[in-house]
């Protein structure tokens, strides 16, 4: 049971519909107007209000005053009518603040008028509002780690472009479990929803990494988490690019009816940077796969008109389109629409770009699919010669890079190569073998059992 004045002094706090942390404040702007400059800040003064309300600690005649200052109270009629009498004998007792400072008691102190019950219920009342309040206008995260996670998210979608995938996917795992875990705690509503957003991209990326490295369950299980927590962000440029990871999982594990439907669906979902123009490409290499050219041809036309639109990428790097990239897409758009001649043309207008760009600044798995549709083009040109040449900067590709799209791209080139035109000849048959050994050293072979 607490004592009378340790009693006393939470009813006149709750009286006052003060806080702790208001309580504390109270006094600090009441030492002050006293001219008392040392007391402690009001991070401490509260702690110091709790320990005084809770009798774990008694008050000195400084703090006595203070209170008296804050309650608006003369000093006799602080406290309840026991809280400072005189023992038996006279006697005083002296009590220890949190200074070690002696307390005495007094025996002039005369009691408020007593709160109804109406009063302390109205005052219970506005504390539980309080104490909410103090909930809510706390936080498990500043805006700084926000800044710096959003950073370590487009430094991990960069550096997927001239890195190998699995240390990266380890280390955006690492992202995402400490995005989550924010989540799961407490934080303002504004901050709230940028933590989803985060997590819908760091997800949107574990999807586009898992696909590469053959794990086409685990990719749908993380774009679908991402898409879940693009809908909590209710961010159209995270939608139209967790669209665009769920068509391009689809389309490399061969179900290519569902990746049109879902490129399509992206494209409803405007947003300013290059999101609309991934769709756009992914939904015409999906149309010229099925068979659907002229349906591609114009699917790559809206993906021009798009590129001229798109503004600057929210993430960038894997998230994002160049005119490196869009040629290389749009040649491998060609190359399944069977014409050779436009296919060669945007592949070398891909590989130009991605030959001016700065060493570790494009995307290798992009330069990689450029040069295996540009000799898939000699091929259709029936320049077996050529094809070799295009096809040798592609077998020098170190094994920690060889991710699953690569070397299934490699597998239509191999199979074209088994075509009676050019399985005969001694080329072929030497393109044939390398592009085999090349795939049994890929990264996805080294996860395989």
């Amino acid at each position: 049971m607490l004592d009378p004045l340790s009693a006393w002094l939470r009813e006149q706090r709750l009286a006052h519909s003060w806080s702790v942390a208001e309580m504390a404040r109270q006094l600090s702007l009441a030492a002050r107007r006293t001219g008392d400059h040392t007391v402690p800040g009001t991070a401490i003064l509260a702690n110091y209000v709790r320990r005084w309300e809770g009798g774990k600690t008694g008050l000195t005649e400084r703090y006595r005053l203070h209170y008296c200052a804050a309650l608006s109270l003369s000093p006799d009629q602080f406290g309840p009518q026991s809280a400072f009498g005189p023992e038996p004998g006279g006697s005083e007792v002296g009590v220890l603040d949190g200074y070690g400072d002696v307390a005495r008691g007094s025996s002039s102190a005369e009691p408020l008028p007593a709160a109804t019950s109406a009063d302390l219920l109205m005052a219970v009342i506005a504390q539980e509002s309080l104490d909410f309040g103090e909930w809510a206008d706390t936080s498990n995260i500043g805006d700084a780690t926000l800044e710096h996670y959003t950073g370590r998210v487009r430094q991990l979608a960069d550096d997927y472009q001239h890195g190998a995938p699995l240390p990266l996917l380890v280390e955006t795992r690492a992202l995402r479990d400490r995005v989550f875990g924010k989540l799961r705690g407490h934080q303002r509503p504004a901050q709230t929803q940028e933590l989803y957003l985060l997590a819908a991209q760091v997800c949107g990326l574990l999807a586009w990494m898992s696909a590469d490295l053959s794990l086409y369950r685990a990719a749908d299980a993380h774009a679908w988490t991402g898409w879940v927590c693009a809908e909590h962000a209710d961010h159209n440029g995270a939608r139209a690019w967790l669209r665009a990871t769920q068509s391009k999982i689809a389309y490399w594990d061969g179900r290519f009816v569902e990746s049109a439907q879902l490129a399509e669906d992206g494209l409803g979902y405007q947003c300013p940077d290059s999101g609309q123009v991934m769709l756009a490409l992914f939904h015409a290499r999906t149309l010229a796969r099925v068979g659907r050219r002229e349906d591609a041809e114009a699917a790559l036309g809206q993906a021009r008109d798009a590129f001229e639109r798109a503004g600057e990428d929210l993430v960038g790097g894997l998230w994002s389109i160049n005119l490196a990239r869009f040629h290389s897409l749009a040649g491998n758009v060609h190359t399944w629409r069977q014409d050779p001649r436009k296919a060669f043309a945007e592949t070398s207008m891909a590989l130009e770009q991605f030959a001016a760009a700065a060493p570790g600044q494009h995307n290798y798995g992009a330069e990689i699919h450029a040069r295996i549709d540009q000799a898939q083009a000699h091929l259709l040109m029936s320049d077996l010669d050529g094809a070799q040449s295009a096809l040798q900067p592609v077998l020098t590709l170190s094994a920690e890079k060889r991710y699953e799209p690569i070397t299934q791209h490699l597998g239509q080139l191999r199979q074209r190569l088994a075509e009676p035109a050019f399985g005969s000849a001694a080329t072929g048959r030497r393109m044939h073998g390398e592009i085999e050994a090349f795939c049994q050293e890929s990264i996805f072979h080294e996860l395989t059992p």
